[in-house]
């Protein structure tokens, strides 16, 4: 069993994998608005029978997609400027990311870029 804090980080981390804000994800989970609200503002995690609206009908998954292992960066949607860098990155090309390591390394030693 994931912990509540789990269950809010999965949610999290699909909505903005899917670029959902609150309200479509009421929408596409058939659940009221504050249902979904709830679960950020109050921080209740939703019932059995509304995880399951949340996870198929919301985000198109099934329940072991959402419980499966994700790589640590699940844990970067708590920081919203680390979400916006990690999206952007994997974006670039080979080359581009060699040059962001590059610029990033000599930022931490303290060098003018």
């Amino acid at each position: 069993m994931k912990s509540h804090d789990e269950v809010i980080d999965r949610i999290n981390y699909y909505m903005k994998k899917q670029q959902l804000m609150k309200i479509e994800l009421a929408e596409r989970s058939k659940l009221p608005q504050t249902t979904i609200s709830n679960v950020f503002t109050r921080g209740s995690i939703p019932n059995v029978e509304n995880l399951q609206k949340i996870i198929y009908d919301g985000f198109g998954i099934t329940m072991g997609e959402f419980f499966e292992e994700v790589p640590e960066t699940i844990n970067i949607s708590r920081d919203p400027d680390a979400e916006l860098v990690f999206c952007r990155y994997k974006q670039l090309s080979k080359n581009q990311k060699l040059l962001i390591r590059k610029m990033m390394d000599e930022m931490l030693q303290g060098k003018d870029i």
